[in-house]
């Protein structure tokens, strides 16, 4: 029988995402040599090896690649089990659980939910990053109160309504052989050193998918914990980058690149449940006061 726990996987998908222990250990607050420890224990309780390891870093095998598909999900429905009983642990509070994407959560949501919160001191708002598709889905099953998402179908459970545009752009340092484009596609980016955002980032994953429908597999040369990190990253020659355009406008030493692809323009809406008889009246005045802060620019 396997044997492992979150930690576990929380320490292999960081070296899988970073390609070396030294940053991983960094992503999840251990030291090398535990974060080492760790892996290798788990590696002896699977019974087989995980990682190809070389001089330049490490990288999946074939066993580590199935393993690495398990505990995302693994991972995923943690978060999820962790937010859906923190409405039992929390049940007299005043709370919204907000899904977003990473747009929305770095560019859009900040401003707005503090606006909320200062004229609502009583209230507790979770702000979950996700995928958008993946928003869709919690939202309509009641995992959430609200939803920021980018996804544009629809769901027979849930309204939408129009929130932000927003798009993904290319980043460079100043100097740049690309550095004089008004703009370029998202491949190439891929002959340079990549930052990448991590370690559990869905815009990185979606970048990484995009990559693969063209046949190039992104190979972060560093992971970096936030955007600003990213930033500071590019401006020092580090790497090249893909971010919301919203968090880089203030930047000095960084040239941003609008990407040629459609997918880049991100159209962001507001979802809820249609059916929110299952809610109380004040839970359904909350998250209409709350809506109402969203939509006010």
């Amino acid at each position: 029988m396997l044997q492992f726990d979150i930690k576990d996987l929380r320490v292999f998908t960081a070296v899988a995402l970073a390609g070396s222990i030294t940053q991983a250990a960094e992503y999840v607050h251990l030291s090398p040599s535990a974060a080492s420890d760790r892996l290798a224990d788990l590696e002896r309780r699977i019974g087989t090896r995980l990682f190809i390891r070389g001089p330049r870093g490490m990288r999946l095998n074939e066993a580590g690649e199935v393993f690495a598909q398990a505990a995302k999900r693994i991972l995923c429905e943690t978060d999820s089990l962790e937010t859906q009983l923190s409405h039992y642990a929390h049940a007299c509070e005043k709370r919204l659980r907000v899904f977003a994407n990473y747009n929305a959560a770095t560019t859009f949501l900040p401003a707005r939910v503090g606006r909320f919160l200062s004229s609502h001191p009583d209230v507790q708002i979770d702000v979950i990053q996700c995928s958008s598709p993946d928003i869709v889905k919690r939202v309509a099953a009641a995992e959430g109160d609200i939803g920021i998402t980018a996804y544009e179908g629809l769901h027979p459970q849930l309204e939408f309504l129009p929130f932000a545009n927003d798009r993904l752009v290319g980043l460079v340092p100043k100097g740049h052989p690309l550095a004089g484009r008004t703009s370029i596609a998202f491949s190439e980016l891929f002959p340079y050193s990549y930052v990448g955002v991590g370690p559990y980032s869905p815009m990185q994953e979606f970048l990484y998918r995009r990559a693969e429908e063209e046949g190039r597999t992104i190979r972060p040369r560093i992971i970096a914990s936030s955007h600003d990190a990213v930033i500071l990253l590019v401006q020092q020659g580090a790497g090249v980058s893909v971010l919301p355009s919203g968090v880089v406008t203030r930047h000095e030493g960084i040239v941003e690149l609008p990407l040629q692809e459609n997918w880049s323009l991100r159209h962001l809406r507001i979802c809820r449940r249609k059916d929110r008889t299952t809610n109380s009246r004040e839970q359904n005045a909350l998250i209409e006061g709350f809506v109402a802060a969203l939509l006010d620019p």
